[in-house]
Parts: C-alpha cells; sequence; structure tokens
C-alpha cells in the first residue's frame, strides 16, 4: 500500500473514531496510544505513578519529588515494580525521576532488605506492594487488549 492511500485509511478511520465518540473522549484515546507506541516504557511508568499516587492518596509530584518518610515507601515500591515486574532499567527509571541511577539501585535493594517475616511493618510494605504490583498488572494487561 502507497503512502498515500495509507492517510486516506488513517483519515477514513480518524472520521470513524470522531463520529463514534466525544471529541474529549477520542483525543484522550489518541493522546494514549501515541504515548504508548512512541515510548512504551515511559508510558508504564507514568501510568504506574498515577496508581502508586491513587493507591497512597499521594499527588504525583509529591512522589516525583525528594521527599522522603511515607512517600519514600511509596517510590521505593514503584521502583521495583517497574524494574522487577515490568523490566525497565534503573537508568531509565532515574532517568524518569530525575534521579541517580545509584538512587534507584538503592530503593531496590532496601525492598530486597525487607523481611515479611519477622517485622510487621516490612509485611505491611510488601503487602502493599503485591496489591500495588497487581493493579498495575492488570491496567496494563487491559490497556494492551
Amino acid at each position: 500500500m502507497d503512502a498515500e492511500k495509507e492517510v486516506k485509511k488513517l483519515i477514513k478511520n480518524i472520521n470513524v473514531g470522531v463520529s463514534k465518540l466525544t471529541l474529549e473522549k477520542f483525543n484522550k484515546v489518541v493522546s494514549n496510544a501515541i504515548a504508548k507506541h512512541s515510548d512504551k516504557s515511559e508510558y508504564e511508568i507514568s501510568e504506574s505513578l498515577k496508581i502508586v499516587s491513587k493507591y497512597y492518596s499521594l499527588p504525583e509530584d509529591v512522589i516525583m519529588s525528594k521527599a522522603r518518610g511515607r512517600v519514600y515507601i511509596a517510590k521505593m515500591l514503584l521502583f521495583k515494580i517497574l524494574n522487577h515486574s515490568l523490566g525497565i532499567s534503573a537508568q531509565r527509571i532515574a532517568k524518569y525521576f530525575k534521579r541517580y541511577p545509584n538512587s534507584i539501585t538503592h530503593a531496590l535493594q532496601r525492598f530486597d532488605k525487607l523481611n515479611p517475616e519477622k517485622k510487621p511493618r516490612d509485611k505491611k510494605v510488601y503487602d502493599d506492594f503485591l496489591e500495588i504490583q497487581k493493579r498495575i498488572k492488570l491496567f496494563i494487561n487491559e490497556d494492551n487488549a
């Protein structure tokens, strides 16, 4: 198929999409599709950030900041899920969050040192990890369907 035919087919499909959805919904669908296909890892990071933010009732910009405490636990779990479950490198995560890769690696190592069998606080953190991981995987699987 030559380029002109592809463009005509694309325009036809856009017209069908616009006629079936509100313009706002159509824009959102197109924006998500472009983001998803242009840099999959960035899309997954951004959507995972939203899920963690909602789970902990923290604004996304707070998770993106250098804040500590409860925020650090949210970041640690997010980094672990992105790295371990989604296969995104520590370097890529560091670039997105504007951190040094060593900061990400430290958070990953700290997660690995959790002892949920002996420490109730670690068990709560690990249970949160499992729940957030489940939500992120469910979202990504729905999105890829």
